[in-house]
C-alpha cells in the first residue's frame, strides 16, 4: 500500500518485509529499480493501486449483477404478506431491475385531500414501498428498515394511479441510499421527490 504525508511532497511505499521506498512527486524511477527481480515482488505504485481499486469496483458490480433477483410478482407477494395494509391499497410491483423498482397504487377517491389532490401520505407510502421493493428483490430480507426519509413536494398530484420509481444511489454492506420519483397517471410531472436510506439487518 502507499500513503501520502501532507507535510512532505512525497509518497511512501511500504514494501513487504519492512523495507520502504520514498519517491517525490514527479520523480522518475528507472524501471529496473521497481522490477520484481530487484524487490522480490511487484512494487505498489500509485497506478498499480488505482488499477487494483478499479478492478475491485468492477468485480463488486459484476457480483451484484449476478445476484438472483426476485421477480416483481414475488416481491409483491412478500410486501402484501408482511404488510397486509398494502393489499387493501391494491399495491402493485410493476418492474424490478438490478438497482431499481417501480410500484403502483391504483387510484381510489379515499386518496384525495381537500382540493382534489392525492394526499402527501399516499405519495410517501408509495415511495417507501418502492424502496422496500428494491431491497427485497436484491436481498430477500424482510427485516430491512427505513433509516432516513426526506420528501420534497414539487407539484400538485392530480387524481390518478400513483407511480413511484426508486433507484439505488449507493449500496454498502449495511446501508443502502436511494432516490424515488413519485407521480400520478393524470400528469407526467414529478409530484414528490424522495431521498432515503434503508438499513440491512
Amino acid at each position: 500500500m502507499y500513503r501520502y504525508s501532507p507535510n512532505t511532497p512525497r509518497v511512501s511505499f511500504i514494501i513487504r518485509g519492512g523495507a520502504s521506498r520514498h519517491v517525490r512527486w514527479g520523480e522518475q524511477s528507472e524501471p529496473q529499480q521497481w522490477s520484481a527481480p530487484t524487490l522480490g515482488f511487484a512494487a505498489l505504485t500509485p497506478t498499480y493501486v488505482l488499477r487494483r481499486y478499479s478492478s475491485r469496483i468492477n468485480n463488486d458490480m459484476e457480483e451484484t449483477a449476478m445476484k438472483t433477483l426476485l421477480t416483481a410478482e414475488a416481491v409483491q407477494e412478500l410486501i402484501r404478506t408482511g404488510l397486509p395494509s398494502t393489499e387493501g391499497e391494491g399495491l402493485l410491483v410493476e418492474e424490478i431491475t438490478a438497482d431499481a423498482a417501480t410500484v403502483r397504487i391504483p387510484y381510489n377517491p379515499r386518496m384525495l385531500r381537500p382540493g382534489d389532490s392525492v394526499s402527501g401520505p399516499v405519495l410517501m407510502a408509495a415511495a417507501d414501498a418502492a424502496m422496500y421493493a428494491v431491497l427485497l428483490a436484491q436481498h430477500q430480507d424482510e427485516m430491512a428498515l427505513t433509516s432516513q426519509f426526506n420528501c420534497s413536494f414539487l407539484a400538485r398530484a392530480f387524481p390518478g394511479d400513483v407511480i413511484a420509481k426508486a433507484r439505488v444511489l449507493r449500496a454498502g454492506r449495511r446501508l443502502v441510499v436511494m432516490q424515488v420519483e413519485v407521480s400520478t397517471t393524470a400528469r407526467d410531472d414529478v409530484a414528490a421527490f424522495i431521498t432515503g436510506s434503508y438499513v440491512l439487518p
